[in-house]
């Protein structure tokens, strides 16, 4: 039972604790070999825009938006990945209601896992969506993704983290980018990093920021984080997970009694 106290009381901590969500720039990805996902080292498509918005409380409405362009007269086919979870230690809240449009037009993806490492040589294993995509001569294409993903944590800390620098692997400055953030003011202090010199604004409860960058070369990612207050006390942790135990016992109890009632019978 002590053993079962102690796994349980992480597992808590954990969820009560530090609750994170993440996302980040879509990648161009070398053909596909083995299901190994790698990213491309040179593509006449390049990232010419994005515009970031999300609404940030117990969830997190968002739409990105990505502007694609073929640089060259020569038709291209490339796969892509739009990744989501970039959370190894905790562990990470995928979308399951993704809406994947081109140029207005629902496109199908499938999940795969993709391996980067990024500037400073740490590896980072992430879950992506992948898609195909085939550009004409000098072609733009729209990629729109919109989606909902919820906070698990009730306290604690909660992170919103937008991986930019993941736009680096196009190989060229971002023309323009810019990113709109409603963050609820009642869920707690907010700290925001990755966002020098961004205006804001105060709708109702949220605090609207605004953001946008021109002939941008990422180099510092995005986090928003919420301090919701501390977790219950140890103490009262513990009375919830032995009261739960009882419960457990209670039922295993109950059941064994009526088990050998029927077998008397």
């Amino acid at each position: 039972m002590k053993k079962r106290i102690i796994l349980l009381f992480l597992i808590f901590l954990s969820l009560f604790y530090i609750t994170p969500i993440s996302n980040a720039n879509p990648i161009p990805l070398e053909p596909i070999h083995s299901g190994i996902l790698t990213p491309l080292n040179e593509t006449s498509i390049y990232l010419k825009s994005e515009y970031i918005s999300a609404t940030i409380s117990d969830s997190v409405v968002e739409r990105t938006e990505y502007i694609l362009k073929n640089s060259e007269e020569l038709s291209v086919n490339l796969s892509i990945a739009l990744p989501f979870g970039i959370w190894e230690l905790f562990g990470y809240n995928l979308p399951d209601n993704i809406l994947l449009t081109i140029n207005g037009i629902e496109k199908e993806y499938n999940w795969s896992i993709f391996n980067y490492t990024d500037e400073t040589g740490y590896n980072i294993s992430c879950s992506a969506i992948v898609f195909n995509l085939t550009f004409g001569p000098f072609e733009e294409k729209i990629i729109v993704a919109t989606y909902t993903r919820s906070f698990s944590a009730s306290y604690g800390l909660r992170f919103y983290l937008y991986l930019t620098e993941t736009g680096q692997f196009w190989n060229c400055s971002i023309e323009y980018a810019r990113f709109n953030y409603k963050l609820d003011l009642i869920k707690g202090k907010i700290s925001i990093s990755g966002l020098d010199s961004y205006s804001s604004s105060i709708d109702g409860h949220y605090l609207v920021i605004n953001k946008e960058f021109y002939n941008w070369t990422p180099t510092q990612n995005i986090v928003i984080s919420f301090d919701l207050g501390s977790p219950p006390s140890i103490p009262d942790i513990f009375v919830l997970l032995i009261a739960i135990d009882f419960i457990l016992i209670m039922i295993l109890l109950i059941y064994k009694f009526i088990y050998k009632k029927e077998l008397v019978q």
